[in-house]
């Protein structure tokens, strides 16, 4: 797999290096020729998804943090052709983080991002789907960069936005940005080709990528429809396209009826959203508002949950709206500290200098990313949590590769100005070896950081990984393993996830309840009990008055 990258790699420093070449050599190896053919977003696409896929670290990556876990559990369960399954017996023993586990066993989120994963489910790799899609972003980094300038401003905006480590953080995992980062991007590509083309079809796709993003991610599509809503209205009146606009909110609407069938089928109540009736249930204060909503918890809740509680509320407490300033700067301070952060501060001197010859697309992706900071500020989380933002990325990737590029055209207006393809061959050499020096070295960081955080992904899923292999190993057919936590245990790494149908399922994993464990027990009587213990590391089956038998997990 290495290999492969590495291959990959020497071809896009290749690219931008071949510029350095004497311009008769330049002319037989055209590399601006072959960045602005068919086949460049397809390798940058296929990159994508190779990085994407080699960081994460396995074929079957395991579901790490709870937010995974809920969004792989939905998609299994649209895998079975339904929205929502039974309630699950006993309840309290299966609770699972942003899970409902009655009325009905399904996750909290909304449904578009599980229903993408679903096929990937179907081929028996549910990480299939994420990946396609962060190559999808990839690509469209690369053709919208290239539309708005040139196809090296598009080449290096992908290589500045795929080289960080928070780039994989939001990427290789289940989370929902895979989904909403690519919908963001081709309704973009979108609007732009109907601004330009006229062509309906294309504004019935936009149209189609906001409600999409809807039923993924309701407040960043609330964002995103604000910016693309004013540029729609305006042409439409400068066009009078009004029925054209009619159909395209028809196409919108129809989208967003997903959510009332979903409410339905996961609380019974078609007007009740199960994101908004979760943190009702669980975790109270742990909505859109400010300072912290005391109001306890509907349902009893298992020690980690507690604990999860407790460890968020000082975040709400001190969120109020005379600090809404700071908190904007502070999260848009982080979030470029993602992009920008250490020896990466070049970069963002160079999107400065981007600032002066901001077009009106530019200007509009930048309102874009302000909308998206601005509706969040009705949110409290921790600043560090830069995931929310992971859609604005691409943009200031953007800014610093045209701020470079102004830069190293500087003394030349037409070039400064102009794209590639308008440009002339036999150009000064000179810009393209520094931008290539630039690009090779910064390959040479990010393939470190790369195989760094490969490593860590595995580590960071082993301990799962080991437990599930555990169980899998259990001889019996059918198993309940009761989990009884360490006092030491991360609260954000849970043991407890089950499969959609529990009467299939070779094991129930469930909370460890004591003297309570007989009852579910009970329910199930051709199971046979087991107890994990994560303080001593051991399965051990259940006496039946007669035996204990411990099985050992080996760390690997």
């Amino acid at each position: 797999m290495e290999a492969v990258l590495v291959v990959f790699l020497i071809l896009a420093s290749g690219l931008i290096a071949v510029r350095a070449l004497p311009s008769s050599v330049a002319e037989r190896l055209d590399a601006t020729a072959i960045l602005s053919g068919p086949a460049a977003p397809w390798v940058v696409g296929v990159l994508t998804t190779l990085l994407c896929g080699y960081v994460w670290g396995h074929l079957h990556p395991t579901a790490v943090v709870h937010d995974e876990a809920s969004y792989l559990l939905q998609a299994r369960i649209f895998a079975q052709g339904a929205f929502a399954m039974p309630a699950r017996p006993l309840p309290e023993f299966f609770e699972q983080f942003h899970t409902y586990v009655t009325p009905s066993f399904a996750s909290k989120y909304p449904p578009g991002h599980a229903l993408l994963m679903a096929p990937g489910v179907w081929f028996g790799m549910p990480s299939l789907m994420p990946l396609l899609l962060d190559g999808v972003t990839g690509a469209l980094i690369f053709l919208l960069a290239h539309r708005i300038m040139n196809p090296w401003v598009g080449i290096i905006s992908w290589l500045v936005w795929i080289t960080p480590r928070a780039t994989f953080t939001h990427l290789a995992s289940y989370y929902s940005q895979s989904s909403s980062g690519a919908i963001w991007l081709l309704g973009w590509w979108a609007l732009l080709s109907w601004r330009d083309s006229r062509d309906r079809r294309w504004l019935f796709a936009l149209a189609a990528c906001v409600g999409w993003l809807a039923i993924t991610r309701p407040l960043t599509a609330l964002a995103y429809s604000m910016p693309v809503g004013i540029v729609v209205l305006v042409l439409a009146a400068r066009r009078r396209a009004w029925r054209d606009v009619t159909w395209a909110t028809v196409i919108g609407a129809v989208t967003l009826l997903l959510i009332p069938y979903a409410n339905l089928r996961t609380t019974g109540d078609w007007r009740v959203m199960p994101y908004s009736e979760y943190s009702k249930i669980y975790f109270p204060f742990d909505a859109p508002g400010f300072g912290l909503d005391t109001t306890p918890p509907r349902r009893a809740l298992p020690a980690d949950m507690v604990q999860f509680g407790q460890e968020f509320r000082p975040v709400h407490v001190k969120y109020t709206p005379d600090r809404l300033g700071g908190v904007l700067l502070r999260r848009f301070v982080r979030v470029s500290l993602d992009l920008w952060g250490g020896p990466r501060a070049v970069l963002f001197v160079a999107a400065l200098a981007a600032i002066p010859a901001i077009g009106a697309e530019v200007g509009f992706a930048l309102a874009s990313t302000l909308a998206l900071f601005v509706f969040y500020l009705s949110f409290a989380h921790d600043q560090n949590w830069t995931l929310y933002y992971s859609e604005v990325m691409p943009v200031l990737a953007f800014l610093s590769a045209s701020g470079l590029w102004r830069l190293l055209t500087r003394g030349d207006k037409n070039r400064s100005t102009a794209t590639f393809s308008d440009a002339k061959r036999g150009w000064d050499a000179r810009p393209a070896a520094v931008a290539a020096v630039l690009v090779v070295l910064s390959l040479g960081v990010a393939v470190r950081d790369w195989r760094a955080f490969h490593r860590d992904r595995i580590a960071l899923q082993s301990f799962q990984r080991n437990f599930g292999e555990a169980v899998a190993k259990l001889p019996e057919a059918r198993t309940i393993v009761f989990i009884r936590y360490a006092p030491w245990h991360i609260l954000h790494f849970s043991l407890i996830a089950n499969d959609p149908d529990l009467e299939s399922s070779h094991a129930w994993l469930v909370y460890d309840r004591g003297a309570d464990n007989e009852s579910l027990r009970r329910l199930a009587p051709s199971r046979t009990a087991y107890l994990f213990d994560e303080q001593r590391q051991v399965l051990i089956r259940q006496p039946t008055l007669d035996s204990v038998q411990e099985r050992g997990i080996t760390a690997r």
